[in-house]
């Protein structure tokens, strides 16, 4: 489910056009960094630039105990915190921000961690987009100092990512 497209990106110190792949998985789409290598396993699809590489886009598909509706948000975010809190806490980082975003349409919640990993420090952006019974992990790793390309990948999987 992997297809080449051309889009037009912003590119740093280039500012020309960025070629991306379309990255697919079970009820959801995005893109990614053309030439980045592709995994589809399960209910996730990710893409690095090389094995082993810092930076990553991945969605993660999980099932929800009862139906999300728009209407539960006030008490889906306190236990969005909880949840995001723990994944800090399992990394060994930080939350450095979180905020209330758009994804597709949609309100969703996105924590920036910051952890070492590997002796190099990264932000991990991770949002949580939900629909019906499903519950959507946008999540991108990037060097915290000079991880522009990782930035820009991660800027483009949340303003391509859509729900099938």
């Amino acid at each position: 489910m992997v297809a080449l497209l051309a889009a037009s990106a912003g590119c740093g110190g280039g500012g020309g056009d960025e070629t991306l792949q379309a990255v697919g998985g079970p009820g959801f789409g995005f893109s990614a960094p053309a030439g980045w290598e592709v995994e589809l396993r399960g209910r996730s699809s990710s893409a690095t630039p090389e094995t082993g590489a810092t930076e990553l886009v991945s969605v993660r598909v999980f099932r929800l105990a009862r139906p999300y509706r728009p209407a539960l948000w006030p008490s889906v975010e306190p236990e969005l915190d909880r949840v995001a809190a723990d994944l800090a806490r399992r990394l060994g980082g930080r939350i450095e921000s979180s905020a209330v975003v758009v994804v597709d349409g949609r309100r969703a919640k996105r924590y920036d961690i910051r952890y070492e990993r590997d002796g190099t420090e990264v932000v991990e952006r991770t949002a949580f987009v939900l629909q019906g019974r499903r519950e959507f992990q946008l999540v991108c790793r990037f060097e915290a100092e000079d991880g522009d390309d990782g930035r820009r990948a991660c800027e483009t999987l949340f303003s391509t990512f859509r729900l099938a």
